[in-house]
């Protein structure tokens, strides 16, 4: 006898539980990344310190980039520069060798957190001196507490700049802005 009015608020009662799962704040779904017009971006993450001389070895050495401990990056402007810099032990090695240096540059971020956290590249923005990136942080419902380095390396192509100086490099991540790690 009430069986068609239990029936008709399944929908309604499904949305209403599936709506947080899509929640802007859960960060659940990434949005694809904006960039300027003339600017093409390819993106490789990875759960290591694909650096030679990345946030791993400034933390081994104890000499926290800029006076913090969690992040680091740098402009790799060349394939010299790429050869001396990455670990190339990782599965880094393809996207450095599909790499133009004619044409393009990367910008390695490095960013220190529990391992099933992900390091997103959300935005590329021009400014009056080079570039400014941010990164959001997805998180799991569930997490241990380790730690580990996730270095994010975006392949940037820009018809109308000129390669900027690491110096000339601002980011944020989850909207926190963080000074420039002293090279």
């Amino acid at each position: 006898m009430y069986r068609r009015p239990l029936l008709a608020g399944v929908p309604a009662a499904v949305t209403v539980a599936l709506a947080g799962c899509t929640a802007v704040g859960d960060r659940v779904f990434s949005r694809e990344p904006t960039t300027p017009s003339g600017t093409t971006v390819d993106t490789h993450a990875e759960v290591t310190d694909v650096l030679e001389d990345g946030l791993g070895y400034h933390q081994t050495e104890g000499d926290y980039v800029g006076g913090r401990e969690d992040h680091y990056w740098t402009v790799v402007p060349d394939q010299e520069t790429a050869d001396e810099r990455f670990d190339r032990e990782g599965s880094i090695d393809d996207f450095l060798e599909a790499t133009d240096f004619e044409t393009a540059y990367l910008l390695v971020v490095q960013y220190g957190m529990q391992s099933d956290r992900e390091l997103v590249f959300e935005e590329l923005e021009r400014t009056d001196d080079g570039i400014h990136a941010a990164f959001s942080i997805e998180t799991p419902s569930v997490g241990g507490d380790d730690y580990a380095i996730h270095s994010s390396v975006l392949r940037i192509t820009d018809e109308e700049r000129e390669v900027p100086d690491t110096d000339d490099v601002t980011i944020t991540i989850d909207g926190d802005a963080y000074p420039a790690p002293d090279t």
